[in-house]
């Protein structure tokens, strides 16, 4: 049997996280650099972002795939510098799936469209869920998040990310998968077997105002097909009334809670 050749794709910012989370996973199942260019099951492409070359993760990744995409494998590995795993459980387990089916978005975390997000992501430090809701099955959801998905290459060179709507960091994962089902009636699922992601439940997340820019253009994009967006950690109806209304509250709260956090130091 021939084996579907996996390459994970990085741009990273910090060079101590990636070698103590996700370089030293790759590792363990024997990924070698893309520029071997072997016919390796497991390969990884690592984009130093250190100097902010890139301005944001789908320039990032559309330019360097476009440089050296006849270097990638059969499918394309999109995920943070904050992701590790202990062994190649959930690899095994995508390319049994994209045997079944080579058209299809994989991940490991999602908004389904009964407003829950769903993941068997763990904290590295606690082992603890990340989110508040698991799955012990293949799950259908609206959007997958960043931090680790899954695209066939077939399907990428024929639609790269969105970078006018998604120019910063934030939910071009998210806008590819309502991109692709739009466009090719392809959906997008949440497999259930666990791997890490974030050292410790110190690295929150927050809603900047650079994700909020995204929202709205995300929102503006999609807003004739779909009444409502739904995001990994943000939903929010297409309607501009309702869209400017939700953002603005949420742009007060983050201004509130900057302003209680400098007072409390």
């Amino acid at each position: 049997m021939v084996h579907c050749i996996f390459t994970f794709v990085c741009c990273y910012n910090n060079d101590k996280i990636l070698k103590a989370m996700l370089l030293s996973s790759l590792m363990k199942i024997g990924s070698v650099d893309i520029s071997l260019k072997q016919n390796m099951k497991y390969r990884h492409l690592l984009i130093d972002n250190r100097q902010g070359k890139y301005i944001g993760a789908a320039q990032a990744f559309n330019i360097e795939l476009r440089a050296k995409g006849n270097t990638v494998g059969d499918y394309i590995v999109f995920c943070h510098q904050d992701i590790a795993f202990d062994d190649d459980t959930l690899w095994k387990r995508a390319e049994e799936e994209f045997r079944k089916n080579p058209n299809q978005l994989l991940g490991v975390a999602g908004m389904a469209k009964e407003g829950e997000t769903i993941s068997n992501l763990k904290y590295l430090d606690t082992n603890s869920y990340i989110t508040r809701r698991q799955t012990d099955v293949k799950k259908e959801v609206e959007t997958l998040d960043e931090c680790c998905f899954i695209i066939p290459k077939h399907l990428f060179e024929r639609l790269p990310f969105d970078e006018k709507v998604c120019p910063f960091w934030h939910l071009y994962a998210a806008d590819y998968c309502y991109a692709v089902r739009e466009k090719y009636d392809i959906r997008s699922y949440v497999l259930p077997e666990m791997i890490y992601h974030k050292e410790s439940t110190l690295d929150g997340l927050y809603t900047d105002s650079k994700f909020l820019k995204s929202i709205w253009r995300l929102s503006r994009k999609y807003h004739r097909t779909n009444p409502i967006v739904y995001t990994p950690c943000y939903i929010i109806r297409t309607n501009p009334f309702w869209t400017v209304t939700k953002l603005s509250r949420t742009f007060l709260k983050n201004k509130m809670r900057q302003w209680l956090y400098r007072l409390s130091y």
